[in-house]
């Protein structure tokens, strides 16, 4: 995998896997300041396949509230799942040692799709 990467996209240098789109996004605690959201949702508008999906783990920081994220990827013409169901009597949450319990119940997986 890593040979095959460095033969798409090599160090990043310019065009190097321009217009390279994905099936499958999976980004976690990626937002976490104010102005993040849209410019997030930008990119995965150029990396994401059509139909292709972007699951992410979100937990609330600084400003970038679960609303913000869903308002983000609205206005990018997204379309939001939930799809975690901790606490909802379904599946087991589970927190590695080394995680913040309290960041673990704050968080949201959303499966995000194209309108």
């Amino acid at each position: 995998l890593m040979e095959w990467c460095a033969s798409h996209f090599g160090d990043g240098g310019e065009g190097r896997g321009e217009g390279f789109r994905f099936d499958v996004l999976l980004a976690g605690d990626v937002l976490y300041k104010e102005g993040l959201p849209g410019l997030f949702f930008q990119s995965v508008e150029t990396t994401m396949a059509v139909g292709g999906a972007l699951y992410l783990c979100h937990v609330p920081r600084a400003e970038v509230t679960h609303e913000v994220v869903l308002e983000a990827a609205n206005a990018a013409g997204m379309d939001v799942e939930r799809v975690d169901k901790f606490g909802e009597g379904e599946g087991e949450m589970r927190v590695p040692p080394d995680a913040k319990e309290e960041d673990a119940v704050r968080a949201r997986i959303y499966k995000i799709t194209r309108k």
